[in-house]
């Protein structure tokens, strides 16, 4: 369940990318025809037009296709920082080539995450930093600590705001696909998180259940019992199956997903949740109300819809509804119970 549907990540990060890698591809076509022309540096020229040709590469397939990989945008980030570690190296410091290292941080952690800028940075850092050092020590282009000190402070700075504004940025991320995909009142899955997660479960029973008489149990004792229920019903739920396989789709209506393909272990495995509810007593004004649940059984086959799977394990459940509730039903007109 990756909540494509409401990820902001990727749209970000893909206009970021279309505007970035254009830019690039401009500068660098520029900086190959600079270096031809004053330094004569047809080795480096060359990088450049193939950095050039790669950059135009990334921006048509993600503007016009929108298609990228993670790994072929690592790759891309790599070479950039292959270009300035290599120009900081071949020419004067006074050129000041090492200032595009300072973008690095920001750059890599809007586009990749922060594992993957982690990585980025630290390479950027410590390449530039050797660099200087060497050049600033032995060869003596400029005073060695001013020089060292900007460049160590400047490039932490950026790099630990890039790293922690990430950190809050995903986390806030995640705690709303997971706000998005929870139901409010029981906190289990929701029908969003079944649909999203709907073709990770191909070849495994499904387990559609209601509870039975649920209207008469917020007539005759009110709707704050009737949540309560829910509510009791989904731990017991949750205390039999992994929580990520349980989900309530209705308003008194649950999906599980059974993690087999054999049915007598399916219909095991619904027994012994259609009887663990039955067990359950939920107290009201001294009184103890009881519950049951009714539930059809469905094969999630290949290429099936989830209307379709649906429509099967709801016609199941219509049939257990018909049998005096209180049953699982596998195929029509069978309970079991």
């Amino acid at each position: 369940m990756d909540g494509n549907g409401l990820d902001l990540t990727n749209k970000i990060r893909s206009k970021v990318l279309a505007s970035l890698s254009f830019i690039l591809f401009i500068a660098a076509i520029c900086f190959a025809i600079f270096n031809i022309v004053y330094h004569q540096a047809y080795a480096f020229a060359a990088l450049e037009l193939i950095f050039a040709a790669f950059s135009f590469d990334v921006f048509w397939n993600n503007s016009k296709k929108n298609n990228y990989s993670i790994n072929k945008l690592y790759v891309y980030l790599l070479f950039l920082a292959f270009l300035i570690v290599f120009g900081t190296y071949s020419f004067p410091l006074n050129d000041a080539l090492f200032i595009w290292a300072f973008s690095f941080p920001t750059i890599s952690y809007l586009l990749l995450g922060k594992r993957l800028a982690f990585r980025v940075s630290l390479f950027v850092f410590v390449s530039i930093g050797s660099i200087l050092f060497y050049k600033l020590t032995f060869l003596r282009e400029f005073d060695i600590e001013p020089v060292m000190i900007n460049f160590l402070f400047c490039y932490t700075c950026i790099w630990t705001v890039s790293h922690y504004y990430e950190l809050s940025r995903a986390s806030a991320h995640d705690s709303l696909i997971k706000l998005a995909h929870s139901d409010s009142l029981t906190k289990i899955n929701n029908r969003l998180a079944f649909s999203e997660g709907f073709n990770d479960h191909v070849g495994e029973y499904l387990l559609l259940l209601d509870l039975d008489y649920f209207k008469s149990i917020n007539d005759n004792y009110g709707h704050d019992t009737g949540d309560r229920v829910l509510l009791t019903v989904a731990n017991c739920f949750k205390a039999l199956i992994d929580e990520s396989r349980v989900f309530r789709i209705g308003g008194e209506e649950f999906c599980i997903w059974l993690d087999t393909n054999v049915l007598e272990d399916a219909l095991v495995r619904s027994e012994k949740i259609r009887a663990r509810v039955a067990l359950l007593q939920i107290e009201y004004d001294r009184q103890m109300v009881n519950v049951t649940v009714s539930g059809g059984l469905a094969l999630h086959k290949n290429q099936m819809l989830q209307s379709e799977l649906l429509k099967v394990a709801d016609k199941h459940l219509y049939h257990a509804k018909s049998q005096g509730r209180n049953v699982i039903v596998y195929e029509d007109q069978q309970p079991q119970s």
